[in-house]
């Protein structure tokens, strides 16, 4: 049976309704730059810290090196979760030969038939699936779900929205996603601005509402509800 488990994530408890489901996929889409990556972590680590929880971070879209520099300077317990041997991290850049493509994903089953984990983030899924074909995507992605229920496991795909240029397609991991975020840029009278939508849930009732996110030196967080003005008919 699914149940909810906090993220610790100012304001996105409330807004996704009590938390991230378990077992279950949570699939975070949204531009670059918005915070996917943080906000993964954060939770990781997070429930590393407060309640010994093991995870697993997948790092398919940059280098690790990249990634400690994005999170030098947060107060998100990453390095301490690293440290204590909580969160383990998979590095595997985009891959052109299909044997080592093969490979990544044998080692990417291997670590979740384990059943050691119970955090899973996969950063990003959308560069781990321009590698195969639709079909191969779907029996992949299925079969990670399978092993996620199996093992009580909650996973986190990232998915990535380009600003310029052509989305993925087709977004397969829609449709076996349990939850999924959106977070974007939008364009206000003198700034960008993050907006985090929560589309869908299967485990508990989401807002569907608007909300300001930015990110500080204590990580991802929900500033508050974004009020959208309907021009009233002439």
């Amino acid at each position: 049976m699914t149940h909810l488990v906090k993220t610790h994530i100012k304001g996105l408890d409330e807004a996704l309704g009590g938390g991230f489901p378990r077992p279950g996929i949570v699939l975070v889409v949204g531009h670059p730059g918005t915070g996917k990556t943080i906000l993964s972590i954060q939770y990781l680590a997070g429930r590393a810290l407060r309640y010994g929880e093991r995870g697993l971070y997948i790092l398919t879209s940059q280098p690790l090196k990249t990634l400690n520099l994005e999170l030098s300077g947060l107060n998100i317990g990453f390095n301490d979760a690293v440290s204590k041997g909580l969160l383990d991290i998979l590095e595997f850049l985009p891959v052109i030969e299909s044997t080592t493509a093969k490979t990544l994903i044998d080692e990417i089953i291997s670590r979740i038939e384990q059943g050691r984990y119970v955090n899973i983030v996969v950063d990003s899924v959308t560069a781990l699936v321009s590698l195969f074909s639709p079909r191969e995507v779907r029996t992949l992605l299925s079969y990670i779900l399978k092993c996620i229920v199996a093992h009580d496991m909650t996973c986190i795909l990232i998915g990535e929205l380009p600003l310029i240029g052509k989305a993925y397609l087709p977004a397969i991991e829609e449709f076996i996603a349990d939850m999924l975020i959106k977070v974007e840029f939008v364009e206000t009278a003198n700034k960008l601005m993050i907006r985090l939508i929560p589309i869908k849930s299967r485990g508990s009732l989401i807002t569907r509402k608007y909300y300001e996110a930015t990110i500080t030196k204590d990580g991802f967080e929900l500033v508050g509800e974004i009020t959208l003005h309907t021009p009233k008919p002439k």
